[in-house]
């Protein structure tokens, strides 16, 4: 039997950097028809499980849609 040992927090970390890596990627192709307004993606905490996400600078509903869809689709 072999014993490993895995740094959990650099992990976590690995994987955060990533998903915030692709929902910036995935919003940043989203803007409202309407107004023009680009959201942006902004993180808090980034590190281990302590992550936060929002979603700023959303000027109506159409956009809020849109941006659902966009991380949706990066999620699979």
């Amino acid at each position: 039997m072999a014993n490993f040992k895995f740094n959990k927090d650099k992990i976590l970390r690995q994987v955060s950097d990533n998903l915030t890596k692709r929902y910036e990627q995935a919003v940043r192709t989203v803007r409202c028809p309407e107004h023009g307004t680009i959201p942006r993606v902004t993180f808090k905490g980034k590190t281990g499980s302590n992550i936060n996400w929002r979603i700023e600078n959303i000027c109506c509903e159409q956009l809020k849609k849109q941006v659902e869809v966009a991380i949706q689709k990066a999620n699979r």
